[in-house]
């Protein structure tokens, strides 16, 4: 009974280390190298995944599974990925069982922006609802750190966390830069609940102004003059277009209006039901005159028709309306549908004959310069003019995440177990979320991130500029380059899931790809994710 109950437990420890290809004899002591090894690992084998929400799953799994057996079968024996609480979760059990002496499973609100799910004409911010969470790891030595296996564009490796690495930065082997900042008020959540919140910064260089030699030039011009500026205008004439095809595609796939929803906001029914009820007012009003004594009924008297009597008077109309009158409604309805798809079309072709002018005068830019690669840097509009900005990525409260040691500390399989955040799991899971709107995976190592965001695939290499030797100046810095392919069917899907991401393909064949071949999955018009 003691050697099964010695090799059960040894199973998940076996298990894991195969999965992040970690040799069975390597110690794996609860300290920082430790856990810098795993981070690393598991960024590079165990991708940040949604595909069970995309047909990816048994007919009893959950989308998000939260239960330890659920979370061993999916991730280290049908080797696939998952999303945050899925793998810091797994990660979580797996560090107290190595032996580190505290780890809590911490709730946060992602920072949003356009490219992250939000509206382009709202400015980022918090989301409302804690919808992520990373780990909090102490050793037993007494070093405390941040993990985050599941953010999609976490650090590579471990922060280390306490009240002396507040506002200071913190670079990790990709190129990352992040830092802690307090936020400087409080406030109270929905609950009533006062929050007290840290947050974790990344830095974003501009490129723009490193290549002006840290002077910051918001008119967008640089060292190439007026031809550059002329391909500025191109590019913002083209980006302008391309919005706006977004848009009208949007519309496109909306359902056509109801015939009474079109029938109700015609202009000339609101004014016939406004005349209707004026004219039943001002009967009214002759029958006052009529039987009051002396008294002779003004305007005044006459009651101004309110909105929800105009909504009524429309509902009583329409009751009325034979089936021949309705069925005109819902012909107009029609044609707008129709007309829409028109405008997108149209929208379509202006957007691409400017990103056709654009790409001609790119090419012309390359031959007359004599070289391969003509890039168009604008400084952005975030940038404080110090060569780039310090952008959030997550905030959460201090007192789910202490600074320091308080006392004896629980783990959160004490005090939070995983499935307690199941509300979360839910509202991510749920339809209509960002994360469930297309296919997303991701994985990263130093030099490179790989990403599939519906069709698109996205190699970036390097992740962060890099400095190749000496100081860093515009000549021996390695900007990131990305390197875009649309994917033109479901076989070529599944064959990059298999190839660059080692997913199992019999783990794959419910996979619904429904935005294959839709232009909005096209490099050129996807926003959303654009983050990783």
């Amino acid at each position: 009974a003691a050697a099964a109950a010695a090799a059960a437990a040894a199973a998940p420890d076996a298990a894991y280390r195969d999965r992040l290809h970690i040799p069975p004899s390597d110690p794996l002591p609860p300290d920082g190298t430790t856990l810098r090894r795993l981070v690393e690992a598991h960024l590079r084998y165990v991708p940040f995944e949604n595909l069970s929400l995309h047909g990816c799953r048994g007919d009893d799994e959950p989308p998000i599974p939260l239960s330890l057996p659920l979370l061993h079968d999916k991730i280290l024996r049908r080797k696939r990925g998952g999303c945050c609480f899925e793998l810091n979760g797994l990660l979580g059990h797996y560090l107290l069982e190595l032996g580190y002496s505290v780890v809590k499973l911490v709730p946060c609100w992602i920072y949003a922006g356009p490219e992250r799910g939000h509206s382009s004409s709202k400015r980022a911010k918090f989301r409302t609802r804690q919808t992520h969470a990373f780990l909090l790891a102490r050793t037993p030595g007494g070093e405390s750190f941040i993990v985050d296996v599941g953010l999609g564009e976490p650090p590579l490796h471990p922060l280390q966390y306490g009240t002396a690495m507040l506002g200071a930065v913190q670079r990790t082997p990709d190129g990352m830069q992040s830092r802690f900042v307090q936020e400087e008020r409080e406030w109270a959540d929905g609950d009533g609940r006062v929050r007290r919140c840290l947050r974790l910064e990344w830095w974003r260089t501009c490129r723009a102004c490193f290549e002006c030699g840290g002077n910051n030039r918001h008119d967008g011009r640089d060292a190439d003059g007026d031809v550059s500026n002329y391909l500025q205008s191109l590019e913002k004439d083209a980006k302008l277009l391309r919005s706006k095809v977004e848009r009208a595609s949007r519309k496109t796939k909306a359902k056509p209006r109801p015939p009474f929803k079109v029938y109700s906001s015609s202009h000339s029914i609101r004014e016939e039901a406004k005349s209707r009820l004026l004219m039943r007012c001002t009967k009214q009003r002759d029958n006052l005159d009529s039987t009051n004594d002396g008294h002779i009924v003004t305007a005044a008297d006459v009651p101004i028709a309110s909105e929800h009597e105009i909504r009524r008077e429309i509902c009583d109309m329409w009751a009325v309306l034979s089936s021949s009158e309705r069925e005109v409604y819902k012909e107009i309805a029609l044609a707008e549908t129709a007309d829409i798809k028109r405008a997108a079309e149209s929208a379509e072709e202006k957007a691409k004959t400017a990103e056709a002018s654009l790409a001609a005068a790119i090419r012309r830019e390359s031959i007359e310069s004599g070289s391969s690669c003509v890039s168009i840097h604008r400084c952005s509009e975030h940038c404080t003019g110090e060569g780039g900005w310090w952008e959030p990525r997550i905030q959460w409260d201090i007192s789910d995440a202490p600074l320091k040691p308080t006392g004896v500390e629980q783990s959160f399989v004490e005090i939070r177990p995983l499935e307690t955040f199941g509300d979360a799991a839910s509202i991510i899971a749920s339809e209509g979320s960002t994360f469930r709107s297309k296919i997303v995976i991701c994985i990263l190592t130093r030099s490179e991130k790989i990403t599939l965001t519906g069709s698109n695939l996205r190699i970036t290499s390097p992740r962060f500029p890099t400095c190749t030797s000496g100081q860093e100046t515009n000549e021996n810095v390695a900007w990131p380059l990305q390197t875009r392919k649309l994917l033109s069917s479901r076989e070529d899907i599944l064959s990059t899931l298999a190839d660059r991401f080692g997913l199992d393909l019999e783990q794959l064949s419910g996979l619904e790809c429904d935005d294959v071949g839709d232009s909005s999955s096209s490099p050129d018009e996807c926003r959303l994710w654009e983050h990783l």
